[in-house]
């Protein structure tokens, strides 16, 4: 069954029409039952009444349709109470005019949630009603050992549910455009918990926070990072920021723009999961970048498979080559760490070392691990 699309904003109802091509068609209610079209658009500024009683007549209108809202700059409603009233997914807007295909291209593609539903309804708001934290997962030095920094990764505590997996919760998060606030309280929450560990007097590391695709739309991640440092009072230089290569798939200039604002701030940069999206080497010559991440997945064949261990040895052999630091994470085994060390990779993290830590036992680990000199 066609996917729907909904919105009340003129504005992006027209930018709509325009991105999503002929063999669409904008349909009131009444049309749907009939429509057969790819994309069904319904215009909500055509009716009157609470949004969310308008996404509940079109969820019974076109009951198996995936249904994704879109949420102008003038809504009444909120994304929970839309999602509550029937809608798969809810991107909020403003988009820039070049990303809105790819952005409701992307919406239409993915799968309808399975899973526990409370999971999708309680995820609009969870981080201003203090549900998520953060564990911090050692990068150690690949020849001693020694700890080097963190990488801070989100967790979500449910109230009824318990800890929610990263991998349930973060791709809708993505979906849903939530990710973005996620993002910046994961940045201040970061830069708050360094800062409380500099006061306690212990080793003065960096932390890396992953930035979102959507963290980069609009006026971009600068404004965020920049409150999250000034909020927490901590050198720049004790960031780091991770992104993915994903990033090039939308407006690069503009990101090659955002990546050089962050790194006039005095922040680190990453790229994480290196060589499993979109790669181009062309890009990368552009990036202010300070070191590449090799993913995980290369990582668990390393000592099994010819060809992850040729595109490992690829990734440090480039790395090495533009004079960036080299990162393995995933690394569970012995053999592993050697083969990397004997790569001349530079860091390492993984449960060989450490799984990620609650902030409270950060302390415990830090003074039964030696201390990189170059950590800080």
């Amino acid at each position: 069954m066609s996917p729907v699309l909904l919105s009340a904003d003129p504005d992006l109802l027209e930018a709509l029409r325009a991105v999503l091509g002929p063999v669409r068609c904008a349909a009131a209610l009444g049309q749907l039952a009939c429509a057969d079209e790819q994309v069904v658009l319904v215009d909500l500024g055509l009716r009157t009444g609470d949004p969310a009683e308008l996404v509940r007549e079109v969820r019974r209108a076109r009951p198996g349709a995936s249904l994704v809202a879109l949420l102008g700059e003038g809504s009444s409603s909120t994304p929970a109470a839309l999602r509550e009233a029937g809608a798969d997914r809810v991107l909020g807007l403003p988009l820039h005019a070049a990303l809105l295909r790819d952005t409701v291209t992307e919406a239409l593609e993915l799968p309808t949630f399975e899973g526990d539903p409370r999971i999708l309804r309680d995820l609009a708001g969870v981080a201003e009603r203090g549900e998520l934290r953060l564990h911090y997962q050692p990068r150690v030095d690949a020849e001693s050992g020694a700890a080097r920094g963190f990488e801070a990764l989100m967790r979500w505590e449910h109230p009824e549910l318990g800890l929610v997996s990263p991998g349930l919760f973060i791709p809708l998060a993505e979906a849903t455009g939530e990710i973005v606030a996620m993002g910046a309280w994961a940045l201040r929450e970061a830069c708050r918990q360094v800062a409380a560990w500099d006061a306690l007097g212990l080793p003065r590391l960096h932390v890396a926070v992953n930035l979102s695709p959507l963290q980069f739309r609009g006026e971009g991640p600068v404004p965020a990072v920049e409150a999250a440092l000034a909020s927490a009072g901590l050198p720049a230089d004790r960031l780091e920021l991770e992104f993915t290569e994903s990033l090039m798939a939308h407006d690069a200039n503009a990101v090659i723009r955002h990546l050089q604002s962050l790194k006039a701030l005095g922040t680190r940069l990453s790229i994480d999961d290196f060589g499993t999206g979109y790669s181009s080497l062309s890009y990368l010559r552009h990036f202010p970048v300070d070191a590449l991440k090799i993913d995980k997945a290369f990582v668990d064949d390393l000592t099994r498979d010819t060809h992850a261990s040729a595109i490992v040895t690829a990734v440090v052999v480039l790395g090495q080559s533009l004079s960036l630091g080299v990162v393995a994470e995933g690394v569970e085994t012995e053999r592993q760490a050697a083969f990397l060390r004997v790569l001349g990779v530079d860091e390492i993290q993984g449960y060989l070392y450490s799984r990620p830590l609650p902030a409270e036992e950060v302390p415990g680990y830090l003074s039964r691990t030696p201390i990189s000199a170059s950590a800080s």
